[in-house]
């Protein structure tokens, strides 16, 4: 029967063609999920690219708060630089007053034996007129 095997082989091509339709859309179905999987690991990349970016710049903020406090310190710091020269000016003349008082304080240690040698002068000139009168 040439009918029974005609319809035999339309059915047989007809699942061929379904069968061909499937391995086709399984085809690209496979594509769709390989495209999936790229785009999900670069998104994942751009992910990860952006918390670095995050951690570096909260490092910059970090290190902008950093240079605050020292901006702060140094503008504390700047008035007293501009007295620096006066103050050794200062510190100058107090050593030299340091030393004139050094010199002074050794003359006023020296005074008790000059007062002791002009006792002993005055002794001796007494001594030295009283001869003289006798």
């Amino acid at each position: 029967s040439l009918r029974a095997r005609m319809s035999s082989l339309q059915a047989s091509a007809a699942e061929a063609r379904q069968l061909e339709r499937l391995v086709t859309g399984y085809a690209s179905q496979e594509e769709f999920v390989a495209r999936l999987h790229a785009e999900e690991e670069e998104l994942t990349r751009r992910v990860a690219g952006m918390e670095e970016l995050k951690r570096k710049v909260e490092a910059l903020r970090l290190e902008a708060r950093e240079v605050d406090v020292l901006e702060q310190r140094l503008n504390g710091l700047l008035p007293v630089a501009a007295q620096l020269p006066g103050l050794r000016e200062q510190a100058e003349a107090l050593q030299e007053r340091a030393a004139e008082a050094e010199a002074l304080e050794a003359e006023v240690a020296a005074l008790p034996r000059l007062e002791g040698d002009v006792r002993a002068l005055r002794y001796a000139v007494e001594q030295h007129s009283f001869k003289l009168d006798a």
